[in-house]
């Protein structure tokens, strides 16, 4: 198995036990979710920038992948994505000139 020096990647310790699961589609299910906090945590409070379109790319592409292996996984993931776009906006302040949009 490759080390990888954890202080450069600090995923590490996590995918080596990801990994270390026998089971092929727990192994795939445990990795995407990985993706999709990482792809989270690099976008968050980044509304609007190349960061969330790229999230938001990655977890697309996450759920069309899970929607053609398994359809009860894919439409649990593609409504948490949505749940997660409608989210997003929750925090917004989008008044413009004193006045709500």
């Amino acid at each position: 198995m490759v080390e990888l020096p954890e202080a450069d990647f600090e995923e590490a310790k996590q995918i080596e036990e990801i990994l270390a699961d026998a089971d092929f589609v727990q192994r795939e299910q445990k990795m995407d979710e990985l993706k999709w906090e990482k792809a989270s945590d690099i976008a968050r409070m980044d509304y609007f920038n190349m960061n969330a379109i790229l999230a938001f790319l990655v977890k697309a592409k996450t759920v069309q992948r899970w929607a053609e292996l398994d359809t009860a996984k894919g439409e649990e993931m593609f409504r948490k994505l949505v749940k997660e776009i409608r989210g997003t906006n929750a925090d917004l302040d989008l008044s413009v000139g004193g006045g709500k949009i």
